[in-house]
């Protein structure tokens, strides 16, 4: 069952509610990402952005995690 959640935004002693808004792009969550996969795992080395596949498909963002294992971004 799909919920609200609010961003909260502290200055000094008081929470200020952030209104949420529509990500434009996904390229820009693309960029956020390649720059700063942390976002989502301390555990993930990006190797490769918007990679072709023998499938003809394309992959949006490639990483490796510490095991060896590939990881997939795709939207």
């Amino acid at each position: 069952m799909p919920g609200d959640m609010n961003i909260w935004l502290i200055e000094g002693e008081k929470l200020k509610s952030i209104r949420s808004q529509k990500l434009e792009l996904e390229s820009r969550l693309e960029e956020w990402l390649r720059h700063d996969i942390s976002l989502i795992s301390n555990n993930i080395l990006v190797i490769g952005q918007q990679v072709q596949t023998a499938y003809g498909g394309c992959v949006d963002l490639l990483g490796i995690d510490s095991q060896g294992n590939l990881v997939i971004l795709k939207n």
